[in-house]
């Protein structure tokens, strides 16, 4: 697939997808730390191809070279794509928006207007859920101390949260997050978070 030969208005209309910024990355372990939680990173596996096209979206593309087919008439055929693939201008679009709904969906709400892609989660006991999305990986704030098998207590909006995504999704988790952005963390013995860049 050559992303660079699709047309904007032809092949696709929008293709901006927002980041997580680093200003609000780093603000999510100043607030896990001044709240006594952990963050653990989930990763969605080929995440691009986990989004979904918009109805009346429909993209082509040519067969790989080495392989070409032809119709009755000699004409070489071509491919529809069924799902945003690597190389598709829309495909980050596409999983943000589906993935962005999805945690609305679970009872998340956008943080505010600063950075749209944080949500958090209300829950009645005042446990804090709270996630920053960085294209494929969440940067997920918890309150619930998770077992060896990273489980929290029964019955926690945590665990619920988890089985829900990787029933939907494809993900990997990945443990408590060691770097996002660039940024290393470190977990102190006091609760604090150290952020550095010593690689």
């Amino acid at each position: 697939m050559q992303g660079s030969t699709l047309e904007a208005n032809v092949d696709f209309k929008q293709v901006f997808a927002a980041a997580l910024r680093y200003s609000s990355a780093r603000g999510l372990f100043a607030y896990a730390a001044r709240n006594g939680c952990s963050v653990r990173s989930v990763d969605l596996v080929a995440a691009y191809l986990q989004g979904k096209f918009v109805d009346g979206e429909v993209v082509y593309c040519h067969l790989p070279q080495g392989y070409p087919e032809y119709d009755e008439k000699g004409r070489p055929k071509l491919a529809k794509v069924q799902k945003p693939i690597y190389g598709i201008q829309q495909a980050g679009r596409r999983l943000q928006r589906m993935l962005f709904k999805w945690l609305e969906d679970q009872g998340f709400v956008k943080l505010d207007d600063s950075d749209p892609c944080i949500y958090k989660l209300t829950t009645p006991d005042g446990e804090i859920l709270t996630i920053g999305l960085y294209v494929d990986n969440l940067q997920i704030v918890h309150s619930a101390k998770l077992d060896k098998d990273g489980r929290g207590p029964p019955g926690c909006a945590y665990n619920a949260f988890m089985d829900k995504l990787a029933t939907d999704w494809e993900v990997t988790d990945e443990g408590p997050m060691e770097d996002l952005l660039g940024i290393e963390v470190n977990y102190n013995a006091d609760g604090s978070i150290k952020l550095h860049q010593k690689k």
